[in-house]
């Protein structure tokens, strides 16, 4: 798969093993409400993940043993990150 999109308004939004996709690019524009984005499956490359999203809550699942970085910008924004992350700058 070339590229991965979804776009969405508000609503309760449930994806699970992202990964499986095997896509180096995935784009999610979402409206907000209660999303879940879960990264976990069978990933045999590296993927560039762009998430934008209105006022809402978003969970993330990246897998634990899955390399990661992530970078946020926003007003009102509020990050609470399991541990095995490290925050610093805008990630």
């Amino acid at each position: 798969m070339g590229s991965l999109t979804v776009i969405a308004g508000a609503a309760r939004l449930e994806l699970s093993q992202l990964a499986n996709a095997n896509s180096p690019r995935m784009e999610f524009t979402l409206g907000g409400g209660d999303v879940t984005l879960d990264f976990s499956g069978d990933l045999s490359q590296d993927v560039d993940v762009a998430i934008e999203g209105a006022a809402g809550n978003f969970t993330i699942y990246v897998p634990d043993g899955t390399p990661a970085r992530a970078r946020t910008r926003g007003a009102f924004l509020s990050i609470n990150a399991d541990t095995g992350w490290t925050a610093r700058d805008d990630g």
